[in-house]
């Protein structure tokens, strides 16, 4: 099955992009399964033994889950018809959280962000995001180049990279 939705995905891209279509090699698995909860030792390496065949896996940094996805601030549902509320105390109180967690955490060494665009927070906050780390020194990169800069020359062959 992984392999098959990883598939089908790659084929949705070609049947976009046509002949411009770049082969998918880096994964990003949802919810984070099965690295991000209570897995067997078992099922991981699995999970791992099959997806090693097909590319990276890029997961965020732990410290850097924005916690964008834990609860919704009032009105911002992206399906909700409200309308959004930028002064509601609970909008003011996630995005601070979400402007916190990640700047706070920020130690000077590379990290993966995660942050969801269904969350109008995170869209909001993520301007100061930028910001304060590039006050700090940090700059922003692709996932490719992220995984060229930490595993070094040798992850272009599996990044599929001539």
């Amino acid at each position: 099955e992984i392999k098959m939705q990883f598939n089908k995905n790659q084929y949705l891209l070609n049947r976009v992009l046509g002949k411009d279509a770049p082969v998918m090699t880096i994964i990003r698995l949802p919810l984070g399964r099965p690295w991000s909860n209570k897995t067997s030792v078992e099922t991981k390496q699995y999970v791992g033994s099959i997806i090693r065949n097909i590319g990276i896996v890029a997961m965020w940094s732990w410290k850097f889950d924005s916690t964008d996805s834990w609860d919704w601030a009032n009105g911002e549902w992206y399906k909700s018809s409200a309308r959004i509320d930028e002064k509601n105390s609970s909008f003011i109180y996630k995005r601070e959280r979400i402007y916190n967690r990640i700047t706070a955490n920020a130690d000077g060494k590379g990290m993966v962000i995660l942050m969801h665009d269904t969350h109008l927070t995170a869209r909001d906050v993520l301007h100061s995001v930028i910001t304060e780390l590039k006050r700090k020194g940090y700059i922003f990169c692709t996932m490719e180049e992220f995984v060229l800069w930490r595993y070094g020359k040798g992850s272009r062959e599996l990044l599929g990279i001539k």
